[in-house]
């Protein structure tokens, strides 16, 4: 959990210094529930999720291993 803080609080430097890569890219490292995720992919899509590297293993437990390819509607 600690190791989270360190990464949200990075990807927020990031972000408040203009580099949205980079504030993407620290938030990647963090473990993010299924929930997030789901919502990193449906506004984002799925490219974007493979693309910084997101642990997708919360979702994968909650949707199914096949939860980015397959399409849902909020």
């Amino acid at each position: 959990m600690g190791e989270n803080i360190l990464y949200v609080e990075e990807s927020a430097g990031a972000r408040e210094a203009g580099d949205l890569q980079s504030s993407w890219g620290w938030l990647a490292r963090a473990n993010l529930p299924h929930y997030s995720l789901m919502r990193l992919k449906l506004n984002y899509g799925a490219e974007f999720i493979r693309k910084f590297g997101f642990k997708t293993e919360p979702a994968e437990v909650a949707y199914g291993k096949d939860w980015l390819e397959r399409d849902y509607t909020p």
